[in-house]
């Protein structure tokens, strides 16, 4: 009897111990699955991880690469710049040459127009004058022509006179000649 109780207690013991043991198999089946869990995870975090620092050193360079090329530019437009001033300075000296040599060419211009006029003035003048004595010496012409005329018909009146007396008192045709020669002296002293 003791014998069966014993047996029985120790069957009762190990049913319990392997009850034990399935339960603690059990629990340790559901740690490995966490654990695979875990480390799938893990893995996962690890790559995620790498993937980040990957684009993180992209980003770097991709910064260094940008900040070189607007350096590069910030350089270029102060160069730029630079040049646009020295042009601005060098434009504003031909600029002020130019405007210093338009001054002298307008005041030379100025000048050379007062001149003209002066010497416009002048032959206006002399083109006065002449048209003056133009004038009197065409009075003179024409009075002279008159006394021609007058000193002709005198002329012309003598030789009758002579002619006449020369019928009366029988003068020579050579004495005739000779009276004839000094009259022709005399209008060309009137003539003068």
């Amino acid at each position: 009897h003791k014998d069966r109780k014993f047996m029985d207690t120790l069957a009762d013991q190990q049913t319990t111990a392997k009850e034990k043991f399935a339960k603690i198999e059990g629990q340790l089946e559901m740690k490995k699955v966490e654990l695979a869990k875990v480390q799938d995870e893990n893995r996962y975090l690890t790559t995620t991880f790498e993937q980040a620092q990957q684009r993180l050193a992209d980003l770097n360079r991709s910064y260094d690469d940008s900040m070189a090329l607007l350096t590069e530019k910030i350089h270029r437009l102060a160069a730029a710049k630079k040049k646009a001033e020295q042009d601005k300075e060098h434009y504003q000296e031909d600029i002020k040459k130019t405007e210093e040599t338009l001054a002298k060419i307008k005041e030379e211009k100025e000048r050379e127009n007062t001149e003209n006029n002066t010497k416009l003035e002048e032959l206006d003048r002399e083109y006065h004058t002449i048209v003056r004595e133009n004038e009197e010496a065409d009075h003179h012409i024409s009075q002279a022509q008159a006394d021609v005329v007058r000193a002709k018909a005198q002329l012309a009146a003598l030789r009758e006179e002579h002619q006449r007396l020369a019928e009366q008192n029988g003068i020579t045709s050579k004495d005739l000649a000779d009276v004839e020669a000094e009259h022709k002296e005399l209008l060309a002293v009137n003539r003068a």
